[in-house]
């Protein structure tokens, strides 16, 4: 159990919920499609905090996962106002992920204004999640 297996997690149910929208991730190869929607992803978790003592205590993460969607500009915000919605029902609070034994759970998930960003209309998914990590 690990912050690594925490990540996975949450990058693995991330996948799920994009299915084909194309997302870049931190430090991969990515090829920006030039007119049709694509995801970048980021992993930002805290430094941990002390939950229990001792060599065998556990310490406390909390992060977020940040989606930023961009859509072609002047489509509208139907697609945007779809995928947000597909985020939340599959990232409700309390929702628990596991992976190689770590447990996740969700906080919130909620999205922010969108903007126009180089051409593209963005809109910023925010996942929350802690986790309880041995050390």
């Amino acid at each position: 159990m690990s912050l690594q297996n925490t990540k996975i997690a949450l990058m693995t149910k991330l996948d799920s919920v994009l299915g084909g929208i194309p997302a870049e991730k931190e430090n991969a190869h990515f090829i920006k499609p030039p007119d049709a929607k694509w995801a970048q992803v980021f992993f930002m978790p805290t430094q941990p905090t002390v939950f229990t003592l001792g060599a065998g205590g556990l310490d406390e993460y909390r992060g977020l996962v940040q989606v930023s969607i961009r859509y072609p500009e002047g489509t509208g915000t139907k697609d945007a106002d779809d995928d947000c919605e597909t985020f939340r029902s599959q990232f409700k609070a309390g929702t628990m992920l596991v992976y190689g034994g770590q447990e996740v759970k969700i906080i919130s998930c909620g999205r922010n204004q969108g903007r126009l960003q180089d051409n593209w209309f963005l809109v910023a998914i925010t996942i929350s999640w802690y986790a309880l990590v041995p050390r």
